[in-house]
């Protein structure tokens, strides 16, 4: 039987039809596109609240193009994930640009376009391409997701940007861009770069409560079954208005459900344990990711005494993260989950705290020792860096935490940066790979004998067998994520300095 609409968590939005909701947003950013200049557009919204869907069904849907287009046969819209790309530079960025630019324009078009294209000389070439789309009044509109990959590295200067912002100027270009934050607080330049003035911005939340309790209702009735008051209610106490934790939750429930005919509330609190124990990573990331600021209001808001105002501008900003919603008039962690949570964290930073207070380095901190190793490397990519200083925060409340981000979002690049050297200095089979990504880190990792065997050993029990702080020993333990959190900012130098990350 095939899955219902929406409920595909986690995955890339390969059918529009599994696609929910947003109408709103659609419309608002449609009516940027459709104009004879259309209008560059940036959608700023939180991990996994539905960017990279909202893009990715404006890229697919066909029938989207034609509600909302007066003459859709004049757009070519282009999806490109810099996340995907693990060697991003200004050079290649253009080069990327140029490849998909004529692999999706009209065939005539594209002809043409080759017809003038000098690889040598690449942005001259891609401004004659433009010139020859506005002959036509053809607009591509680039689909740009993870756009922080370029605002946050360094090896992307002013004047790329300045190029790029007379690409965007033209007609027949138009950027959309998907972020954590907004350009301007995410870029190296600062927000005052007169980039950023050229985007529009559309902050993409937590779903209107029609949406959410018709996310929930409407595959199931789809399928010919029925959904009781209860059920709805106990599921949005567990997700909230969060549209992937909505189909997380509902893909697992439909699963167990089959042809049985209602979906019923203790259905639902079956299921409450494991999709919390699924959501804890989530809710890690969201929480590391906050300044001091944002995590005090956030935890004085889930005990009940919310800011003065709304008009504070951290309030402001945990709203547009999406971390908080308003009930009743007053404001709330946007799940029970995430509001125990919150607390959860405060008592554990209690009971760390001793190990970790002392910032000044009178005695021993594993936190200003994480904290001056992260300072001195000068070969980790920006957003790496980003990810290892949420790591270091993490090790004060959360080690398990620090751990699998260590893994998560910095040990499988770097394996990857590897894995490429791997496959290009010959290793075909998969064992002869592994024994050579093996090999290269350790030869990193032993570089000038800073960091001993045995850390290393660690290292690939965390990562080369998958256990991401899984250890009996591992969890909860402070000592063992301190070791992990330096063992992966010296990787990250060494791996950068090598081969580039």
């Amino acid at each position: 039987m095939t899955m219902p609409i929406c409920y595909q968590p986690r995955v890339p939005l390969r059918d529009p039809s599994w696609f929910y909701g947003r109408t709103d947003e659609l419309r608002r950013l449609f009516s940027y596109l459709n104009k004879p200049s259309p209008q560059n557009v940036s959608i700023v919204g939180q991990r996994r609240i539905g960017k990279s869907w909202l893009l990715q069904v404006v890229a697919l849907d066909e029938e989207m193009h034609a509600e909302y287009l007066d003459e859709p046969e004049k757009y070519t819209f282009i999806y490109w994930d810099l996340q995907t790309e693990p060697y991003l530079s200004p050079e290649y960025f253009f080069e990327r640009l140029i490849d998909l630019f004529l692999d999706h324009v009209p065939r005539d078009l594209a002809q043409e376009c080759r017809d003038v294209l000098d690889e040598n000389e690449l942005e001259d070439s891609l401004a004659e391409m433009l010139y020859l789309l506005e002959i036509v009044e053809h607009h591509v509109v680039l689909l740009l997701d993870e756009f922080a990959a370029i605002t946050r590295s360094t090896a992307f200067a002013e004047s790329f940007f300045s190029h790029l912002r007379s690409v965007f100027n033209r007609p027949a270009m138009t950027c959309v861009t998907a972020s954590y934050r907004s350009l301007g607080e995410m870029c190296h330049l600062g927000p005052d770069s007169p980039f950023f003035n050229i985007f529009s911005r559309i902050q993409l939340g937590l779903f209107t409560k029609e949406e959410a309790q018709g996310l929930i209702v409407e595959p199931f009735e789809a399928e010919g079954n029925q959904v009781e008051p209860a059920a709805i209610k106990a599921i949005l106490r567990l997700t909230g208005p969060h549209p992937c934790f909505i189909s997380q939750l509902c893909h697992d429930l439909r699963n167990e459900m089959k042809a049985k005919g209602t979906l019923t509330k203790e259905d639902v609190d079956r299921h409450s344990d494991p999709f919390q124990t699924g959501v804890f990573d989530d809710f890690g990331y969201y929480w590391q990711r906050l300044d001091e600021d944002e995590q005090a209001m956030l935890r004085n808001i889930a005990e009940g005494n919310p800011p003065a105002t709304q008009e504070n501008p951290v309030y402001i900003r945990l709203k547009g993260l999406s971390l908080i919603r308003e009930d009743k008039g007053k404001p709330v962690p946007f799940s029970v989950p995430f509001s125990k949570f919150i607390k959860d964290s405060k008592g554990t930073d209690v009971i760390f705290e001793k190990a970790f207070s002392d910032t000044g380095m009178d005695g021993p901190s594993f936190v200003r020792i994480a904290e001056v190793m992260l300072a001195a490397a000068q070969h980790i990519s920006d957003r790496m860096r980003g990810d290892l200083e949420a790591a270091t925060r993490a090790m004060q409340g959360r080690p398990q935490d620090a751990m699998r981000i260590c893994g998560r979002d910095v040990l499988d690049p770097l394996l990857k940066t590897v894995a490429q050297q791997a496959a290009n200095i010959g290793y075909d089979t998969r064992n002869q790979k592994q024994a050579a990504i093996i090999g290269m880190l350790e030869q990193a990792a032993y570089a000038n004998n800073r960091i001993p065997k045995s850390y290393i050993a660690h290292f690939n029990s965390i990562k080369v067998s998958g256990n991401y702080g899984s250890h009996e020993r591992d969890v909860c333990t402070p000592a063992y994520a301190f070791l992990t959190v330096l063992e992966t900012i010296h990787l990250a130098e060494e791996v950068g300095k090598r081969y580039g990350t």
